[in-house]
């Protein structure tokens, strides 16, 4: 009869686990994996490949005019970009241990 002695601390304990589970069920905010991926695009809902779809479709639908590449505007661009040096190369693989010996990539 130890079970009757400990009646309160079984009790709260139950009290606990009803609490848990109605608030898993019930006040919970659905924060499932479904309404992380479903975004809204256009007013229409769509799932994570085909908001790439629909980004795909917007891009392809862009003309551009050939005649805007030998415009002077175009030729007047300069290029700002800065030459990058050759940089040594590191080991075959970078994760073997220090202490064995290994040919260098070319």
């Amino acid at each position: 009869m130890d079970i009757f002695k400990n009646k309160k601390i079984i009790g709260i304990i139950v009290i606990i686990i009803v609490a848990f589970v109605l608030y898993s069920m019930f006040l919970k905010p659905d924060t499932s994996v479904d309404q992380f991926i479903i975004s809204s695009v256009g007013g229409e809902q769509l799932a994570g490949g085909r908001e790439i779809i629909v980004l795909l479709e917007d891009l392809q639908s862009i003309n551009l005019n050939p005649e805007f590449f030998t415009t002077n505007a175009f030729a007047s661009l300069q290029d700002f970009s800065i030459p990058l040096d050759p940089e040594p190369k590191g080991r075959v693989n970078p994760f073997s241990p220090l202490d064995t010996v290994e040919t260098k990539l070319e």
